[in-house]
């Protein structure tokens, strides 16, 4: 919530008051309008928080259960303070300005409206950071008082266990459960505070804000897996039964090109159809063979199935086959003229070519395309 604030404040709210914003030498648009001390103040404060937005992001990302919160929180207070100074700035800035030619009322009280936002959301925001890092410091000293008993009630079983009574014993070991379990108690409640992702993978998106209550199956953080990445194509009903789980296929990414091809195999075919466009078709899920950060989740790709490797084979083209009463025939030239010859045919490929398996032989001249 701090960084998300923080963000919202410098680069949704004041980016507008400069011309080339996030760059390294952004320029103020008031120049014209506030000191020359007042406009290097606020740009250099913009170069600066921008690389700290971008130095916060890369280190809210590593953020783990087993990171110190914290370091993390009193990082995020600094940070919230220097956002605090640079909207100062640019508050003195937007206040004097007046309306002319080249800026209208409507377009100031814009400017005075969201950076007197910016300003309310980062001390709301660090009014929230104060609250939850008192309430991890409560948890975390309960926890270590109940680890205190813990350790004293062993120390004191210890001296006395040996000339101890069985009744002593069992005194002091019923103590000894009493400390485990509060201690164990005070884990249960500091770990009901944290979010623990169940796959390695990056946080896209927390749309989750401090203090507000997600219904059943609401997303709380959003994650990209690092494992290897899935496609899907939908394929025509004709093309479909040539195809098996586990076939291979090689995919060419949009972004790439066909020079840099990706390997992949079929891991299921739906057994329902989709109708796209009129056409039914069904949908098929194939995996890459390995991880390659060069794929990212929504890039279109061109993929080609093999499902049989053949060589040394006759093909015409699919379209030349004449069908006749369940049987198959072309047009051979033997001599001078164009007989029909029967023929028997196999796969086809996906360019369209089909296999010629008997009645044809290499050389035989054939009739591409008839004239009426």
């Amino acid at each position: 919530d701090a960084y998300t604030k923080a963000d919202d404040a410098v680069r949704g709210k004041t980016d507008q008051l400069f011309a080339n914003p996030r760059s390294e030498n952004p320029q103020l648009s008031l120049d014209a309008y506030v000191s020359s001390q007042l406009k290097s103040n606020i740009e250099k404060g913009g170069v600066a928080l921008e690389k700290l937005l971008v130095s916060w992001a890369a280190d809210f990302t590593g953020i783990s259960s087993t990171s110190d919160l914290s370091l993390a929180t009193t990082f995020a207070k600094g940070n919230l303070d220097a956002v605090k100074v640079y909207l100062e700035d640019v508050s003195l800035a937007v206040n004097v300005l007046l309306p002319n030619s080249n800026l209208t009322q409507t377009t100031i009280d814009r400017w005075k409206t969201d950076v007197g936002t910016a300003r309310t959301n980062v001390n709301t925001a660090t009014a929230n950071l104060t609250t939850a890092q008192t309430n991890v410091k409560t948890e975390e000293a309960d926890f270590h008082a109940a680890q205190g008993d813990l350790n004293s009630a062993t120390d004191e079983l210890a001296l006395k266990k040996a000339p101890a009574r069985p009744a002593d014993i069992a005194l002091y070991e019923a103590q000894i459960a009493q400390a485990q379990a509060s201690a164990e108690n005070s884990i249960v409640q500091l770990a009901k505070k944290q979010i623990n992702s169940p796959i390695d993978g990056v946080i896209t998106d927390v749309p989750a804000k401090v203090g507000s209550i997600l219904a059943a199956n609401e997303t709380a953080v959003s994650l990209i897996s690092k494992d290897t990445l899935e496609i899907e194509s939908y394929i025509p009903e004709l093309h479909i039964p040539f195809i098996r789980v586990g076939d291979m296929a090689t995919v060419a990414l949009d972004a790439y090109g066909n020079e840099t091809p990706f390997m992949a195999h079929v891991i299921s075919i739906d057994p329902a159809e989709t109708v796209r466009d009129g056409v039914s078709t069904y949908r098929v899920r194939m995996q890459f063979l390995a991880f390659d950060e060069r794929g990212k989740p929504g890039m279109t790709a061109n993929v080609r199935i093999i499902t049989e490797r053949k060589s040394n084979v006759l093909t015409v083209p699919q379209g030349i086959v004449i069908h006749k009463d369940g049987k198959k025939f072309l047009l051979v030239k033997e001599g001078d003229l164009f007989r029909e010859r029967e023929v028997e045919t196999g796969g086809v490929s996906f360019t369209g070519q089909v296999e010629i398996t008997s009645g044809l032989k290499d050389g035989d001249v054939v009739v591409l395309k008839q004239t009426e």
